[in-house]
């Protein structure tokens, strides 16, 4: 509870002939004055019991639930509880416990309770803005019937929240109002109930199912299982026994005829998922489908045997049953695309296992040699019936064709036009050296270091094969020489340090002058003719060349190689 000092301040004026004497303020303080709002408190509750499944149970709902008729043999247990607080104050919340007990109707003296302390679970924040907070335990696994007799029982239980304020440590009590929470159930090891008599109007299969957990059954059958499968008319007794109890039950089951008819279909199989339908035709009292479902109709999608068992309106029971099975469809794969090479095969395989296959040109072997391009399918079928398909598609690659042609440029560059067919990659060796560069499909250029013969190797290739083709090209510097050049004689061709020059002319005196192939003059010389003259050419590097001779009556250019 919120405790908060009220502070009420009142002026009193006291006059006294007409002369206020004095103005006198009073303070009162109201302390631990209990609000309508509590600082801390609980707000929900919960019994975790076990009987066949955990089931979470409030207060209110355990307060009402009677659990029945019990056998011992059976598992009952209290697995554990759960509490949950607020706090807005100044309060703080400790521990939290849930307290419980069982004992026979009429007792005197009942049993002090157990205590299950409930730890910590987490926080959770409140819409308000206030901590709550979860304490719970699943720990406990509390055997309610275990050791007990026959009779009727009662199961009480309450919570507390230990919590601590300004004036020490306190307990929230939460006990239904004074009442606890308590249920009910019975136990009875003797108790056995077989189904009502009934009367089939056809052929019949029935479970007679009795109460599982006693110690023995003994059906008129010679059976001593807790269920059996009748299929004839007849009387049907079974006896139980526990410890020193012993029960007995009988069904009767006979037969008539009837003017209705009932039928729910033939076995079916089913290729692939979808949903079957099965259905009684109408016109019956009631439906008990072997599912549970009580209408005329079911749609099923799982494989199982299905019962209907319906009632007429000329006092029968009619049954029948049918097995569905929904078989997956066969799975074929033949591949989507395959390339092959002309001229060559490929084979397609379906694959092992079926009862049947269907090819598109109407064979029905499992494989198929295929040597043509196309499309080409494939249904199989499996020991159920059920058909599967495939089709692929088979390209032939043509062999590839290599050719180009080719057309010098500036600067000794030749510009190669690719004229090959269905080539992939395309490998060029452009100095006839055996060393291939790759290319992709289409026109390529080379510029080459120096002017001469060379001999060009293309090869165009595919998935399939390769082809290769050559050419011998001439790369020159593109300037055209005068018709006397031979005039002059030169050698070596081509130079390196030196050329000699044979000059069948009588001038005396001559200039020689070297440029490059841009006409820019690199070198000059004044030379004396000779039969032979041999000119020191060690300064000019490798490449092509002009040397001009010049007489006082004609001129002259040789082309001059240097390697």
């Amino acid at each position: 509870m919120l405790s908060v000092d009220v502070i009420i301040k009142f002026r009193i004026e006291n006059t006294y002939m007409g002369i206020i004497k004095n103005t006198i303020f009073i303070i009162i303080y109201f302390l631990t004055t209990q609000l309508c709002i509590a600082s801390s408190g609980i707000f929900d509750r919960q019994i975790i019991i076990e009987l066949g499944s955990i089931q979470f149970y409030n207060g209110t709902m355990f307060d009402t639930t009677d659990f029945g008729s019990l056998s011992s043999n059976i598992s009952f247990r209290i697995k554990g509880g759960q509490l949950k607080t607020y706090k807005n104050g100044a309060d703080d919340i400790t521990g939290a416990a849930m307290y419980y007990r069982v004992y026979e109707q009429g007792t005197v003296n009942v049993p002090d309770f157990d205590t299950l302390y409930l730890p910590w679970k987490e926080d959770i924040q409140s819409p308000l803005g206030s901590i709550d907070q979860t304490w719970e335990s699943m720990g406990l696994n509390f055997d309610i019937i275990n050791g007990l007799s026959d009779g009727n029982y009662i199961i009480e239980i309450y919570f507390e929240a230990f919590y601590t304020d300004l004036t020490g440590n306190h307990t929230h009590i939460d006990n239904n109002n004074g009442q606890n929470y308590s249920s009910k159930f019975t136990i009875n090891n003797c108790m056995l109930e077989l189904p009502e008599n009934m009367k089939f109007c056809s052929s019949f299969c029935v479970l007679l199912n009795a109460t599982q957990g006693h110690q023995s059954y003994s059906w008129s059958t010679g059976e001593t299982t807790p269920s059996i499968t009748v299929s004839q008319a007849g009387t049907y007794t079974l006896t139980i026994s526990n410890n020193s109890c012993t029960a007995i039950d009988s069904v009767v089951i006979s037969t008539g005829t009837s003017s209705s008819n009932l039928d729910i279909g033939n076995d079916t199989t089913v290729c692939g998922l979808g949903l079957v339908t099965l259905q009684s035709g109408g016109g019956f009292l009631s439906y008990v489908w072997s599912t549970g479902d009580t209408s005329s109709a079911i749609q099923i999608n799982t494989s199982g045997n299905y019962t209907l068992t319906v009632s007429t309106s000329d006092d029968c029971m009619l049954m029948d049953s049918c097995n569905i099975f929904f078989n997956p469809l066969p799975y074929v794969d033949i591949g989507s695309v395959i390339n092959m090479c002309t001229g060559d095969s490929v084979v397609l395989n379906a694959g092992s296992g079926f009862t049947s296959y269907l090819w598109s040109d109407n064979s029905t072997d499992e494989y198929l040699v295929v040597y043509y391009s196309g499309n080409y399918s494939v249904t199989v079928t499996d020991s159920a019936g059920c058909n599967g398909y495939d089709v692929v598609n088979v390209n032939s690659i043509p062999v590839p064709i290599a050719d180009f042609t080719y057309m010098q440029g500036q600067n000794l560059t030749v510009f190669f036009t690719d004229n090959s067919e269905h080539s992939i990659s395309n490998y060029w060796d452009f100095l006839g050296n055996g060393n291939y560069v790759f290319y992709s499909p289409g026109n390529v250029s080379y510029t080459y270091s120096y002017p001469g013969t060379y001999i060009v190797r293309m090869v165009a290739a595919n998935d399939c094969s390769n082809d290769t083709t050559e050419a011998v090209i001439n790369v020159s510097t593109m300037i055209e020489e005068p018709a006397h050049l031979n005039s002059v004689q030169l050698y070596p061709i081509p130079a390196n340090n030196y050329i000699n020059i044979a000059y069948p002319f009588q001038e005396k005196i001559i200039l020689l002058i070297f440029t490059d192939v841009n006409g820019q003059t690199l070198k000059t010389i004044e030379a004396i003719p000779n039969d032979i003259i041999r000119i020191d050419i060690s300064d000019l590097n490798k490449g092509v060349y002009f040397m001009h001779t010049i007489t006082k009556k004609e001129r002259f250019l040789n082309k001059i190689i240097i390697m």
